[in-house]
């Protein structure tokens, strides 16, 4: 089977194949809705701000974005430097400089030593990965051999771990053994904490990724299709 190669277009963060733009892993996983933990959280930065700025009532209907802007930063910053840093490893490019952001260089140090603390060759850094069976396009973090094992590799920097990076990481599975015929041993998810400076690793059992997390993400596939049309 021939595999197109789709581009991504860094304006509006899609991919296509010629003039045909192609759902995403992330955009089709997106329709979950996560709004009832974000509501209570959102609250809480509001009740938070209010009781040092009283009668500021502006600023805090404004303080939830204000902090899901700062740390989604910070998020982008570390995940920036393990990108380059997974890229300088396979093509033998210069290593990307430390970040200035303290909270961004605890979130570096905990990926760098996740990196030295553990047996890692990096083989493929941000790959783009096209299913041909169901059209749908994405990138991943990286294709790791890990104490010997093809592991399929993804970087977190968020507060925790949740169900949807288990159908993001069933995505990229399937259209990766698809493109290549390679056969993935493990999934191993990453998260560095920004605050602490420590690492997390979730190995995520590989028949769960291929059988109900993949099964979740096909029928939000064709939700998310129905929803289009």
């Amino acid at each position: 089977m021939t595999y197109p190669k789709p581009k991504f277009n860094d304006k509006n963060h899609s991919y296509y194949i010629d003039k045909e733009r192609l759902l995403s892993p992330t955009g089709i996983i997106s329709i979950l809705d996560k709004s009832g933990p974000l509501m209570y959280w959102a609250v809480g930065c509001c009740i938070q701000y209010l009781k040092d700025n009283p009668n500021d009532w502006v600023g805090a209907r404004k303080e939830w974005r204000n902090i899901r802007d700062h740390a989604a930063n910070i998020g982008t910053m570390v995940h920036n430097y393990a990108e380059q840093f997974a890229i300088a490893m396979v093509n033998g490019k210069e290593f990307p400089e430390l970040p200035s952001n303290a909270n961004a260089l605890q979130g570096v140090n905990a990926f760098v030593d996740w990196y030295r603390e553990n047996k890692i060759k990096f083989i493929e850094a941000e790959r783009i990965v096209y299913s041909k069976k169901y059209n749908y396009a994405g990138t991943l973090d990286g294709i790791i051999e890990f104490n010997g094992k093809l592991t399929l590799l993804d970087y977190k920097t968020s507060k925790g771990v949740y169900d949807t990076f288990y159908y993001q990481l069933a995505a990229y599975l399937f259209a990766y053994e698809e493109e290549t015929g390679n056969k993935i041993e493990q999934i191993m998810l990453v998260r560095f904490d920004k605050e602490t400076g420590k690492y997390e690793v979730h190995e995520i059992p590989i028949d769960d990724v291929r059988g109900k997390y993949f099964e979740i993400f096909k029928g939000l596939l064709n939700v998310k299709r129905l929803l289009k049309k």
